[in-house]
């Protein structure tokens, strides 16, 4: 369950779906059951930068509450001295650790490359789980960037 503090809502779904009854049959009136789909907005942005680490947390996901990734970004810059490397920005989902984004790089070749991915429908990540930026090693100079955006809610049980 969502919990929302929109006082207006009941009597926007009135006004524009007409609930009165003014231009429907009784016979109809009985059976509609007026459904409102909530656009959601993200209410956490995070991002950091790292160079040469292997692991560096972007964002911790709540111990009280369901977050949801609605998207996410990830940058990177390498000089080229480095060997190979991947560059990912990971998660767990379902207990399972899962890659959302990932960078390879070439070996002995300066490189620069960026990607984003929408999610929708929005990935349920597990509670009190971090999203990390992360590289497989990093011998030059390396320069991460990650981006995540998302929304969490509060969940209660329902007492019906």
């Amino acid at each position: 369950m969502v919990k929302h503090f929109n006082t207006t809502i009941a009597e926007d779904s009135a006004r524009i779906f007409n609930f009165k009854g003014d231009n429907l049959s009784v016979e109809v009136m009985p059976n509609i059951q007026p459904t409102i789909e909530i656009k959601r907005y993200c209410d956490i942005v995070r991002q950091t930068n790292a160079t040469n680490v292997t692991s560096q947390t972007i964002f911790t996901t709540p111990a009280d509450k369901d977050f949801y990734l609605t998207s996410c970004a990830l940058g990177v810059m390498k000089d080229a001295l480095n060997a190979s490397t991947v560059e990912n920005l990971q998660g767990a989902v379902a207990g399972v650790g899962r890659v959302f984004l990932s960078i390879p790089s070439i070996t002995l070749t300066a490189q620069t490359a960026n990607i984003t991915q929408t999610f929708d429908p929005p990935i349920k990540l597990d509670r009190a789980s971090t999203i990390d930026l992360a590289s497989t090693s990093a011998v030059a100079t390396i320069r991460m960037t990650g981006c995540i955006t998302g929304y969490t809610v509060e969940t209660t049980k329902s007492t019906n």
